[in-house]
């Protein structure tokens, strides 16, 4: 067995604990790193927030849009006279402008 005296000792702690360091160094360069892009990870989230928030609120106007819309078609639809109805009154007006002799607009 080698007999290793206290300044050698010293020596091999002191090395020990500069490599150590140095590995500490690069986890922290590496941490940095790491830090810089979930930075930017966190800016380009951001700006697809507000996207989001954007198209949410087209959305929320295109859909009361469209409820209007079928509102204003079914209103439309009721107040429409139906094709076979106005086929009738149409024969009946032409029935009555012969019957008093009145010329047709058309």
């Amino acid at each position: 067995m080698t007999k290793i005296t206290l300044e050698q000792l010293a020596r091999m702690v002191a090395g020990g604990f500069d490599e150590m360091g140095d590995r500490f160094k690069r986890v922290d360069k590496r941490l940095d790193g790491i830090d810089v892009r979930l930075d930017g990870i966190d800016v380009r989230l951001g700006g697809i927030d507000v996207k989001l928030y954007e198209m949410d609120t087209e959305i929320r106007h295109i859909k009361a849009d469209v409820s209007e819309v079928k509102r204003d078609a079914v209103e439309i639809k009721e107040n429409i006279i139906p094709p076979l109805e106005f086929e009738d009154l149409s024969h009946r007006v032409k029935y009555v402008e012969r019957k008093l002799e009145i010329e047709s607009g058309k």
